[in-house]
């Protein structure tokens, strides 16, 4: 098998336990995300955050763990091959990303990064709805690739998301921007849309706009976009696709994030998957390649 085969597409195990762990954890970001919004207290989402990051990795090790059994396949610890190193990177993006709140305050002075084009944009309440929707499919992602036990992929996303995260937080250290993320007009906030708006920046938020450059919203889309379009489904691509578009645009029309720090977003995801993919997938396999021939 060639390096290029082995880091390619990867076949699902799709069960009925699969499912369930899906749906569960599908209804609890749903809640934590909506929910939060609606009822203005976020101490709901968060706590859905931190459910989930249960469920993900609780789901994932009884999943695999029972696969292994029935198959005979060879374990490590009770667990199949490929399964401890995807624990390991999502363990790592966890405790990398819980940095990220602390760090939206003023660390060493903070620059502006608001273009010419910024001041444009036009305020549009209702992309909340895909904002917001990126929390669900942050862990909705990572569930589906470790409940269908694409142990390879799975490690690949969750350590692209590391790195974003840590260049990231790298990027506050070094050169910290300030997005006035209060300074909408009133009637932004009016109706439900508007309602949820300020709970994101008011609550969640709590008025703060230190850890915009680069937007980690736009990073996770570009990041969900990649590895959907790496399994090789036409619709779910162009529907991952689409939805990453969206939250880009939400991040612009909701003045959270400005444009430099979308492309900036971007360009980071793009790097840290690749970054991700060559050292996680391809070397590993070219090497074994080698080594057999």
């Amino acid at each position: 098998m060639s390096a290029s085969i082995e880091s390619g597409f990867e076949a699902a195990v799709v069960t009925r336990s699969a499912r369930a762990w899906s749906w569960v954890l599908l209804v609890v970001l749903l809640i934590g995300a909506y929910g939060a919004a609606l009822l203005d207290n976020a101490s709901v989402q968060n706590l859905a955050m931190r459910l989930a990051a249960v469920l993900l990795l609780v789901g994932y090790v009884i999943i695999t763990r029972r696969a292994a059994r029935a198959s005979g396949a060879p374990t490590t610890a009770g667990l199949p091959r490929g399964v401890w190193s995807a624990i390991v990177a999502i363990v790592v993006y966890l405790v990398t990303a819980a940095a990220y709140a602390p760090m939206n305050d003023p660390l060493n002075g903070s620059h502006s990064m608001v273009g010419h084009w910024d001041q444009y944009v036009p305020t549009l309440p209702i992309f909340v709805i895909p904002y917001q929707a990126m929390y669900v499919v942050l862990f909705a992602s990572l569930g589906y690739f470790a409940y269908r036990q694409l142990n390879r992929q799975l490690r690949t996303m969750a350590a692209a998301f590391a790195i974003s995260m840590i260049t990231a937080e790298f990027t506050f250290v070094l050169f910290q921007t300030d997005v006035d993320i209060v300074g909408l007009d009133a009637g932004s906030y009016d109706g439900i849309f508007g309602h949820m708006l300020k709970y994101v920046n008011l609550s969640y938020y709590e008025g703060n706009g230190f850890s915009a450059f680069p937007s980690m919203h736009c990073a996770y889309a570009v990041v969900f976009a990649i590895a959907c379009y790496r399994r090789r489904n036409a619709v779910w691509s162009a529907l991952m696709i689409a939805f990453a578009a969206l939250v880009i645009v939400s991040t612009q029309v909701l003045h959270d994030h400005v444009l430099m720090d979308a492309l900036y977003g971007i360009v980071v995801a793009t790097a840290a998957y690749s970054v991700a993919w060559f050292w996680l997938e391809y070397r590993p396999a070219l090497k074994r390649e080698l080594a057999s021939s």
